[in-house]
C-alpha cells in the first residue's frame, strides 16, 4: 500500500470519527426522547389548562372560529399548530378528540426541541450540541411538559429558533435573518404572549455584552448601527402584520388584534399572585433540589453544567470573538431569566422552561469546555483519566435523568408484583436503584399526586377519572338520557371536557342562577355551595358522596334515589 492510499485511508477514518459521533447521539437523543414523550399519554387526567385548550380546539375544528379572550386566555398559536396532528388523527369535532390527540402536539414540539439543538452547532461545537440534545431529551421538566396540552412546548421552540435568528444576524448582520427573526415573533405572541419576558432579558442581556465590549476596547459586539435600525424595523412591521392575521384568524376578526396588546396590563395585575404567589426561591429549589415524599427530585446535572459553560464563556481564550459574545450573551440572558421569572409573584412550574433550554444549551458548551480542559492536562494518562471520569459522572446524572423521567410520568401497571420480601442489597446497589436505575423495577401506582410530584400543579384530581368519571359512564349506562348539573364557581373544569359528550348538562356558577327547580338526574357542586343548594334538592337525592376536584376544592356529589338504588343493584349482581 502507497504512502498515499494509507494517509488518505486514516484522513477518511478521522473525518468519520470526527463526523458521526454527533448524528448518533442525536439520532439516540431522539429516539429516547421520543420513548418518553409519546407513551402512554392517555393516563394522566386531564389538568383545568388542558380542558380549557381542547374546547377551543373543539369550537376551531367544529367551525365556530376563535374568540380572544385577553382576561384568561392565550393566542390561537396552539391551536393552529395542532390542526394537522387533530386531522391526521381523524378529529374532526370536540367529542373525537381525546387525550392522546389533544397531547401528541406538544410531544412533537418537544421531539423537534431535541433536533433544534443541530442549530446552534457552530456555537456550541459538535460535543455540545450532542450533549445539549441529549440533556434536552431526557431533562424531567421538559418530559414532563412535553406530555402537557399547555403552550410552554411550542413557545420554547419557538424562542430556540428565535435566539438562532439572531445569532446568524449577529454574525452576517442580513436582513433575511432579521425577518426570520420578526415572524418567529410573532408566532410566539400568538401562541403566548409572556414570551415578551424573554425577549425583554435578551435584549438587556445583549445592551450588558456590548457595553463590556465597549469598555474593555475589544468592540467584538458591534453592527452597523444604520443597518440595524432599518433591520429591526422592518422585522418589528413583519412581526405586528403576522401577529395580527394569527389573532384575527386571517383577519376575520380584527377585534382581537387590540386585545391581543391590552391583555398586557390584565397581566401586569396578575403578576402580583393571583393565588399562584411563591417565594423568590421557588425555581431555583424545582430545578437544584425539591424534596418530596418519595423522592428528592433535581437537575443539577443541568444547572452544574450550564454554570461551567457559562464560566467558560467568560475565561475561554480559544474562541473566535464573534463565538465568545455570543455565548457570554447566552449566559446573561439565562441569569436575567431566571432572576425576572423568580421576581415575579406568580408562578408556576411549566414558566421556567425557556430558562432551562437556555441552560441546557450551556450545559453542552459547559462539557465540551470541561473535555477541553482535561485535554491541557500534560499528563497523558491523567488527562484520558479525568476526561473518563467527567464521561462517567454525566453518565451518572443522565441515570438519575431518566429515573426521574419514569417516576414523574408513568404508573406502576397492575400486573407488577409487589416485593414483599426485598433481596438483601449492598450499599452501592441500594444507592444506585434509588438514585440512578433508569429503569425501576417499581413505580408508583399514584405520580400524579402534588405531594409527590412537583410538576403536578393545582392539578385535577386522579380520584375524579377513576370514581367520578367512571360513576357518571356506569349511570349512563342505566339511564342514556341522564341529565347532569355542575354548580361551581369556575364551571368545574375539567369536568366539562369530560362530559362533552352529554346531551342534558348544565354548568351554572352559583346556587342563585338557577332559575328552576332541580330536576336533573346527577348534582354535583361545590362544597362551599352545599347550604344554599341542599334545601332546594328535598328528599329525591342521595347524597352527598364527596370527592376532590383539585388540592383543597372538594365537591359534594348526589345521585337521584331511583337511579341510584338501580346502580347499586347493578353492581350486587356483577
Amino acid at each position: 500500500m502507497s504512502l498515499f492510499k494509507l494517509f488518505k485511508r486514516v484522513a477518511i477514518m478521522q473525518f468519520l470519527k470526527k463526523n458521526t459521533v454527533l448524528p448518533i447521539i442525536v439520532i439516540l437523543a431522539v429516539l429516547i426522547g421520543t420513548g418518553l414523550r409519546f407513551s402512554d399519554l392517555e393516563i394522566r387526567p386531564m389538568h383545568t389548562d388542558e380542558a380549557v385548550q381542547a374546547y377551543r380546539m373543539g369550537n376551531l375544528l367544529e367551525g365556530d372560529g376563535f374568540e380572544y379572550n385577553p382576561s384568561d386566555g392565550h393566542g390561537p398559536g396552539l391551536l393552529l399548530f395542532s390542526l394537522p396532528v387533530t386531522l391526521v388523527r381523524g378529529a374532526t369535532s370536540y367529542l373525537q378528540l381525546d387525550e392522546t390527540t389533544l397531547r401528541l402536539t406538544p410531544a412533537i414540539f418537544g421531539i423537534a426541541l431535541i433536533t433544534a439543538t443541530l442549530l446552534f452547532r457552530n456555537l456550541i461545537g459538535n460535543t455540545g450540541t450532542a450533549i445539549a440534545a441529549l440533556l434536552t431529551a431526557i431533562s424531567p421538566m421538559h418530559v414532563f411538559f412535553s406530555r402537557y396540552y399547555i403552550m410552554e412546548l411550542p413557545m420554547v421552540l419557538l424562542l430556540a429558533v428565535f435566539v438562532f435568528c439572531i445569532w446568524k444576524y449577529f454574525c452576517q448582520q442580513k436582513l433575511r435573518w432579521m425577518t426570520c427573526a420578526g415572524a418567529i415573533a410573532a408566532l410566539m405572541h400568538a401562541t403566548k404572549e409572556t414570551f415578551v419576558i424573554s425577549i425583554f432579558a435578551l435584549v438587556a442581556a445583549a445592551l450588558i455584552i456590548w457595553f463590556i465590549e465597549e469598555i474593555t476596547s475589544r468592540r467584538a459586539a458591534r453592527l452597523a448601527i444604520i443597518p440595524l435600525i432599518r433591520h429591526i424595523t422592518i422585522g418589528l412591521l413583519l412581526c405586528l402584520v403576522i401577529s395580527a392575521a394569527l389573532y384575527s384568524i386571517f383577519f376575520t376578526n380584527p377585534e382581537a388584534i387590540p386585545k391581543s396588546y391590552s391583555t398586557y396590563l390584565n397581566y401586569m395585575e396578575r403578576a402580583e399572585g393571583s393565588g399562584h404567589e411563591k417565594p423568590f426561591m421557588y425555581y431555583a429549589k424545582l430545578l437544584g433540589w425539591k424534596k418530596m415524599e418519595l423522592y428528592t427530585w433535581n437537575e443539577l446535572l443541568i444547572l452544574v453544567l450550564a454554570a461551567v459553560g457559562a464560566l467558560a464563556t467568560f475565561l475561554r481564550r480559544d474562541l473566535p470573538e464573534k463565538i465568545q459574545v455570543f455565548l457570554r450573551l447566552l449566559a446573561v440572558y439565562a441569569l436575567f431569566t431566571l432572576l425576572i421569572y423568580s421576581a415575579i409573584s406568580y408562578k408556576t412550574p411549566w414558566s421556567i422552561l425557556a430558562f432551562l433550554h437556555v441552560a441546557i444549551l450551556l450545559a453542552g458548551f459547559g462539557f465540551s469546555s470541561l473535555l477541553k480542559l482535561c485535554g491541557t492536562i500534560p499528563n497523558r494518562f491523567i488527562a484520558k483519566g479525568t476526561c473518563l471520569l467527567a464521561t462517567a459522572i454525566l453518565l451518572l446524572g443522565s441515570c438519575n435523568l431518566l429515573k426521574q423521567d419514569q417516576i414523574a410520568n408513568f404508573k406502576a401497571t397492575r400486573t407488577e408484583p409487589r416485593q414483599k420480601n426485598k433481596p438483601n442489597l449492598g450499599i452501592l446497589e441500594k444507592f444506585w436503584h434509588k438514585h440512578f436505575n433508569p429503569f425501576p423495577s417499581s413505580r408508583s401506582q399514584a405520580p400524579f399526586n402534588s405531594d409527590r410530584n412537583p410538576y403536578i400543579y393545582s392539578h385535577t384530581s386522579p380520584s375524579l377519572v377513576s370514581r367520578l368519571v367512571a360513576q357518571v359512564d356506569e349511570l349512563r349506562e342505566i339511564n342514556p338520557q341522564l341529565s347532569v348539573l355542575v354548580c361551581h364557581p369556575e364551571t368545574g373544569w375539567p369536568l366539562p371536557y369530560y362530559f362533552r359528550n352529554i346531551q342534558q348538562v348544565g354548568y351554572p356558577q352559583h346556587p342563585r342562577d338557577l332559575k328552576a327547580a332541580v330536576e336533573s338526574d346527577l348534582i354535583i357542586c361545590d362544597a362551599a355551595y352545599d347550604e344554599q343548594l341542599t334545601p332546594n334538592l328535598g328528599d329525591r337525592y342521595i347524597g352527598p358522596d364527596m370527592m376532590n376536584l383539585r388540592d383543597n376544592l372538594m365537591l359534594h356529589i348526589y345521585i337521584e334515589k331511583e337511579l341510584f338504588f338501580e346502580m347499586v343493584n347493578r353492581r350486587s349482581e356483577k
